[in-house]
């Protein structure tokens, strides 16, 4: 049986068609990819990132380095990751404030959802309510009196305004139903400097910044700020069961691309990121910093950014985050 040579043209152009895909992901990389973190080197999302970097090194046969673009609240890389290719060698890894910088800034020159390919979530961590030694509540029940009883009175201290620390707090605040006075600091040190010091009374801090001053009794830890309990810090309560019901913030990283990543590319480097936060020495290194791997995909990962955004947003609207 003989084929028109329309249909002969036709089958010929499908079956290119499939083949490029195939072929442009089994050649992804090659070369170097760049991983850009929006932080100071030696911070802890400057860490985490060179570890999944090496180890991506070793997945995919090309080198990925991690550099540097500080500033803003993660803004300066981000800028610079969506104005270049979409061919898959400029990543980026996104925190959780990636989302409130939609809020915090006025004239973003990018859509934080929109504008980004997403690869996947890696990894997520609570933050812990702690208070200095001598404050005299021990439980957030107790904090909330105390600051229903003398509204404005307490203050807690963050590393800056709509920095994760602030947020977590006022999350918690609009959810109590009570008023502190927020103290911001231009960074976590002096902001831990002036808990430990007395002159603060309040601060949301990561777990693996937290846990030396809890086991050394230099500050109370009144709760974790994620749904379930830290294995960190197990005997620690959640906010939720402390009071208020429903209270869910961790802080988390993902990698994205800018828009236009092909789909072949976006799924080759998920599946390698996703078997890299599995591994043994990956989950103990984040044990180690009080955090857990995800590994999601990257349509679940743009459920979790939608879901971010959906929370923060009216807080920010209502002015409660300033």
């Amino acid at each position: 049986m003989k084929f028109p040579k329309s249909m002969f043209k036709l089958a010929v152009t499908s079956m290119l068609a499939c083949a490029i895909p195939a072929a442009l992901a089994q050649s992804f990389p090659s070369k170097p990819i760049k991983v850009v973190v929006g932080f100071p080197a030696g911070g802890g999302t400057d860490t985490f990132t060179r570890l999944i970097a090496a180890e991506m090194t070793k997945e995919l046969g090309e080198s990925v380095v991690v550099e540097n673009r500080s500033g803003a609240n993660g803004v300066i890389g981000a800028t610079h990751v969506v104005k270049s290719a979409p061919d898959g060698y400029t990543l980026m890894m996104a925190v959780s404030t990636h989302i409130m910088n939609a809020f915090s800034y006025k004239d973003l020159p990018f859509d934080v959802i929109e504008d980004f390919t997403p690869i996947s979530a890696l990894a997520t961590t609570p933050y812990v309510l702690t208070a200095n030694k001598d404050f005299p509540a021990n439980t957030v029940k107790e904090l909330i009196a105390m600051a229903q009883s003398k509204p404005g009175t307490i203050n807690y201290a963050s590393s800056g305004s709509g920095s994760t620390p602030h947020l977590f707090q006022a999350l918690m605040n609009e959810q109590a139903g009570i008023n502190l006075t927020h103290i911001p600091y231009r960074g976590g040190a002096p902001s831990l400097n002036d808990l430990l010091g007395g002159q603060v009374a309040l601060l949301m801090q990561s777990t693996v910044q937290s846990l030396p001053y809890i086991k050394d009794k230099r500050v109370k830890a009144l709760a974790v700020t994620s749904a379930s309990r830290s294995d960190a810090l197990p005997d620690v309560p959640t906010i939720a069961e402390s009071g208020i019901p429903g209270y869910d913030a961790e802080m988390w990283w993902a990698v994205l691309g800018p828009k236009g990543i092909p789909a072949e590319i976006q799924h080759k480097l998920e599946t390698v990121l996703v078997g890299i936060v599995n591994k043994k020495e990956v989950k103990e290194f984040l044990a180690s910093q009080g955090a857990r791997s995800i590994g999601s995909s990257a349509a679940q990962l743009t459920g979790i950014m939608k879901d971010e955004y959906a929370k923060w947003e009216p807080l920010f609207k209502r002015g409660l985050i300033n």
